[in-house]
């Protein structure tokens, strides 16, 4: 049986004075050994506190959404089925972060992006929103799965300015969806099927802004162990000036063992 092995690494980075990123990494079984895995990276914005506060609520409240919809994992409909319990697991997640910060003034402006996995039975079902991200790797080439929702990405896409240009484009930080935010949230939600040559990488954009996309193809081609991939590429971004909270998530997939980290 195939299983996913994965390994995870976070840093404060060499600039900020605290990690605003929060991650989760693991296997959910229930009581009958049925599990799924589910990986997510959220990235605080929002002040010192506000955006801590904001990235472990989207993390602790989406895991505990999945572990009590342990009911329902082996849906037949799942193509259809997993999107719409993602989307009530997003609606779940705003409505957490929204009452936190309604309860307390200083997280009045809080918000996160959230980009999460579940994988059941070779699927691999995405919820993502904001500008963190996830990358495909099938051996040969890597492909950015996630859309990124920020001001400088809508230009690219719009074709107002070019991809290099957006790297270095004043409101390349401002979100254009974000969890924390009282309209409507417009997710994306995808299906991606695995093959025994996948290899995923989710991350902040502390990695991404400082290692290119080749470099991150090579990072999974050569990797052996998940958790050495992720502490090697944070270790790299710090090289390079760790301007931001880098967070990293990698995961093959093949058979032999699992880790777990959180």
């Amino acid at each position: 049986m195939n299983l996913l092995h994965y390994g995870a690494a976070t840093h404060s980075g060499k600039v900020r004075p605290m990690n605003q990123d929060s991650l989760y990494a693991g296997r959910m079984e229930r009581k009958d050994g049925f599990g799924i895995h589910f990986f997510a990276v959220a990235d605080g914005i929002g002040g010192y506190e506000g955006g801590d506060t904001a990235s472990k609520i989207a993390i602790d409240t989406s895991c505990f959404f999945l572990k009590s919809h342990a009911a329902l994992w082996t849906m037949e409909n799942g193509v259809t089925g997993w999107p719409k319990l993602l989307q009530e697991m997003l609606s779940e997640m705003n409505t957490k972060i929204l009452e936190a910060a309604t309860e307390d003034p200083r997280f009045n402006s809080m918000g996160t992006t959230f980009t999460g996995v579940v994988e059941i039975e070779g699927l691999l079902y995405m919820l993502h929103v904001g500008d963190s991200r996830l990358y495909h790797c099938d051996g040969k080439e890597i492909y950015q799965i996630s859309s990124d929702h920020s001001w400088s990405a809508e230009l690219v896409r719009s074709g107002q300015i070019s991809a290099l240009e957006a790297k270095n484009h004043p409101n390349r930080n401002v979100l254009t969806q974000s969890l924390g935010y009282s309209g409507k949230i417009t997710a994306e939600i995808k299906v991606l099927e695995l093959s025994p040559q996948s290899k995923l990488l989710l991350c902040s954009d502390g990695l991404f802004n400082l290692v290119n996309d080749d470099e991150l193809l090579h990072a999974l081609i050569e990797m052996k162990e998940p958790y050495d991939t992720a502490q090697s590429l944070v270790a790299l971004a710090n090289d390079r000036g760790g301007i931001d909270n880098i967070t990293v998530i990698t995961a093959q997939y093949l058979a032999e063992k699992e880790g777990d980290f959180r």
